[in-house]
């Protein structure tokens, strides 16, 4: 799963450096290049993955592709513009890493306990996430009500926050319990342009009361 541009030269199996650069050869990930820096040999791998797993059903999505320096000297691998470092051997475990390192940095950005180091990270996080679709993904549920208008391969709500709205076949199965005509409440998570990410623990509230209120705005019948 990692490519690279050239071949990394043979040497103890038991070299846990050596070990990445043989198991990069077969895998599509990485793109490398060679560079000098302070003296000290390094590689740097472009990561060419861009969703993360926050392990459930989120996943954190980047602009752009990291890059990775490889320090054989000292078995570490850094990821430039995040202020993280990792062991060679911990690189399986990368997601991990860069949504635990992204939530510490979005933790002190909130609670203002960003060191100068942390604030010039932050802002090369911040730049490279993409937070809109986090900050939809990590929503919680709000709690909504509305009338069940039509109901069969689809559904139609009409929501008492203002709209009507279809609803596709995946979620309107959760309001088989509602008789069309009634109004019930639930939990919905809703995305970009008010897409249904999730509805469920849908209550039936019956068919409301006709107002009386509402026949008195009719223009009374002239004689």
């Amino acid at each position: 799963m990692i490519a690279l541009t050239s071949t990394p030269p043979p040497a103890s199996s038991a070299d846990p450096v050596n070990k990445f650069q043989r198991e990069t050869a077969s895998r599509t990930e990485l793109s490398m290049g060679a560079h000098q820096s302070s003296n000290q040999l390094y590689q740097t791998y472009t990561f060419k993955q861009r969703y993360f797993s926050f392990g459930d059903d989120t996943l954190l999505k980047l602009k752009d592709n990291l890059e990775l320096k490889l320090l054989p000297t000292e078995g570490m691998v850094e990821v430039s513009g995040w202020g993280l470092k990792l062991r060679v051997e911990d690189l399986p475990n990368l997601s991990s890493y860069i949504c635990r390192r992204f939530l510490q940095v979005l933790r002190k950005a909130e609670t203002e306990e960003l060191s100068e180091q942390d604030q010039a990270c932050a802002v090369a996080i911040m730049d490279s996430v993409d937070f809109q679709q986090f900050t939809i993904d990590r929503a919680l549920p709000r709690k909504v009500s509305g009338i069940l208008i039509e109901y069969g391969t689809f559904a139609k709500v009409d929501w008492n926050s203002g709209g009507i709205q279809a609803i596709p076949h995946r979620f309107a199965q959760a309001l088989s319990v509602v008789d069309v005509g009634e109004s019930f409440s639930a939990f919905v998570r809703f995305g970009i342009d008010g897409e249904i990410l999730s509805l469920n623990s849908v209550m039936p509230l019956g068919k409301r009361p006709l107002d009386d209120s509402s026949w008195n705005a009719w223009p009374q019948k002239l004689s």
